[in-house]
């Protein structure tokens, strides 16, 4: 068993790969968000911890046996890699247009919150055309305003000035 130069490399990356694989895993810990794509990243980091290992190993002459799988999993990475851009890319994209729903909804829902209250209002002024009498007037005023506030008891008092 020899330790050399690159047996050191290997090792420093190997471990630095372990520890990203750790802080990733605890980062996404309960999030549901691009899980898929942080997992298939999780999956590259363990391809390359396996990797490092294979490669430690065999600089410091200790066993070249899984250099065959190496070489098969350095191939498989790329793709892994590849799909993990892509379905992060997707999950962003999703991410931007579900925000975008929810603007759009509430801005729909004010919308036609404020198309109700003008209703209501324009219902009102042709009341206050219409009416012959003030508690008639007060009455097609008061009904209106009750139904768009939702309530369901209440009282309109006038003080005099």
């Amino acid at each position: 068993m020899t330790i050399n130069a690159i047996s050191v490399l290997d090792l420093i990356s190997t471990i630095s790969f372990s520890i990203a694989l750790g802080i990733l895993l605890f980062k996404v810990k309960g999030k549901t968000t691009a899980s898929q794509s942080i997992w298939s990243l999780g999956l590259c980091f363990v391809v390359y911890i396996f990797v490092g290992v294979s490669n430690v190993l065999e600089h410091a002459d200790i066993t070249a046996y899984f250099d065959s799988y190496e070489d098969h999993l350095e191939i498989i990475f790329i793709p892994l890699f590849l799909y993990f851009l892509y379905s992060f890319y997707n999950s962003e994209e999703l991410l931007q247009l579900q925000k975008a729903d929810e603007a759009l909804k509430k801005a729909l829902a004010e919308s036609r919150q404020r198309q109700t209250e003008i209703a209501a209002l324009l219902e009102s002024s042709h009341s206050i055309l219409e009416a012959h009498d003030f508690k008639e007037t007060a009455r097609l005023i008061f009904d209106p305003c009750k139904s768009l506030l939702g309530a369901t008891a209440g009282y309109v008092a006038m003080l005099a000035s």
